[in-house]
């Protein structure tokens, strides 16, 4: 997974180093600018309309859907099992079945050794989504931001992807997946050297490596569900039509992630750019906030270790009618699709420049924090927060 020299850095160093990460984040205004959730304001900048179903959705100014751009850094407990967010609907155990959505759910935190700016925009992030919230002290609802400790403010804000299965995709066929061992035959010493090259073969589709073309990924294609680490066992019910689709899930290069390697780069640490729709789920008594993520791209990786998902054991205890959570087990409409308010994937690697000597952030940060003739495309500083907790804590409250 190693993506560049600076990849034998600390994720700190990194990360907070001069035209590092956090600095190349600003200046490719990912996450920043006037596509920025953090730029935004409720009402001003985009509003909710009614939706099917008695739910709503948010757009622009224009009418179209509103697209959220954002960063973060993925919370602790971060996982991609590939159960994703299900829950047993019925107060018994049920397997996964066709028709039922299966998401990931993550958590976004405030990165890690964040300069002034960084941490600011990550608050402003919060507090854009926050706003929007009628009642954050109503009962039975689920928000997309939530708390760490209780007694402060939000700082958290809660992500979900599209579906992990789809059932009788429009893809017909399904992707190749990871490449077999290739054979070679056990009387070598009797074949000619021709003959010997020839008993190599791709089990995939039968020609020999050597004259097999690179595999080009695109969102939507699809793959036997059982290549994602962790699919199979008392979990699921799935019948073969049902199928494991590829997400728009992206490395530091821009490239897309496989679903069978997603577990390598999403983990608690790694730093990611989200582009997302806004929707609210009426279900009776109770409100759903969602943010769908439309697409999710690595900037950097964490330092930690990723851990395979394994298959799970099924539940010890009967799951309540309670704790069942609906929030992604409504589908959105068919084909409801909304504007292309921003570019296509970047790739972030080759924005990454400059000194390579390693710094603290105490002897650059006021550079960059203090615009400058070289600075001139950037947008203002965001405002910086009031640092009192009590401050915070009397705006959340009211």
């Amino acid at each position: 997974m190693s993506t560049s020299s600076s990849a034998t850095l600390s994720a700190a160093q990194r990360r907070t180093r001069l035209n590092g990460v956090f600095d190349t984040m600003v200046r490719a205004k990912l996450g920043f600018g006037p596509r920025s959730l953090a730029a935004m304001d409720y009402g001003v900048h985009f509003k909710k309309v009614p939706h099917w179903g008695g739910h709503e959705r948010f757009v622009n100014s224009k009418g179209q859907e509103f697209e959220a751009e954002f960063f973060g850094e993925l919370a602790p407990g971060t996982t991609c099992n590939a159960v994703g967010n299900y829950v047993s609907p019925t107060g018994k155990f049920e397997p996964i079945k066709d028709d039922q959505k299966v998401k990931w759910s993550w958590l976004l935190q405030v990165p890690t050794d964040g300069t002034k700016r960084i941490t600011a925009t990550f608050h402003n992030q919060v507090a854009t989504l926050y706003n929007v919230i009628e009642d954050p002290d109503a009962l039975r609802q689920k928000m997309w931001v939530t708390r760490s400790n209780p007694d402060e403010n939000p700082d958290i804000i809660v992500i979900t992807t599209d579906g992990l299965y789809v059932k009788n995709p429009k893809n017909a066929s399904a992707t190749p997946s990871p490449s077999k061992m290739t054979k070679v035959s056990a009387e070598e010493e009797t074949l000619g050297e021709e003959d010997s090259e020839n008993t190599l073969s791709d089990a995939d589709n039968g020609t020999a490596p050597s004259s097999s073309a690179p595999i080009t990924r695109k969102v939507g294609d699809v793959f036997n569900p059982n290549v994602l680490p962790g699919y199979g066992g008392i979990w699921f019910d799935h019948s073969p039509s049902v199928k494991l689709q590829q997400l728009d899930i992206r490395d530091p290069q821009g490239n897309l992630i496989p679903p069978y390697d997603t577990w390598m780069w999403i983990k608690p640490g790694s730093l990611v750019f989200v582009k997302a729709t806004l929707y609210i789920f009426n279900m009776g008594s109770r409100k759903i906030y969602q943010l769908n993520a439309k697409s999710i791209q690595v900037l950097d990786p964490s330092d930690q270790n990723p851990v395979r998902p394994e298959e799970k054991d099924a539940p010890t205890t009967n799951v309540t009618k309670e704790e069942h959570d609906t929030s992604d087990l409504v589908a959105l409409e068919e084909g409801d699709a909304g504007e292309n308010t921003s570019n296509g994937p970047v790739n972030f690697e080759s924005l990454l420049g400059g000194p390579q000597k390693r710094i603290t952030r105490s002897a650059a940060e006021a550079a960059l924090d203090e615009p400058t003739a070289a600075d001139a495309d950037l947008d203002e500083p965001m405002p910086l927060v009031e640092s009192s907790k009590a401050a915070g804590k009397k705006k959340a409250r009211r």
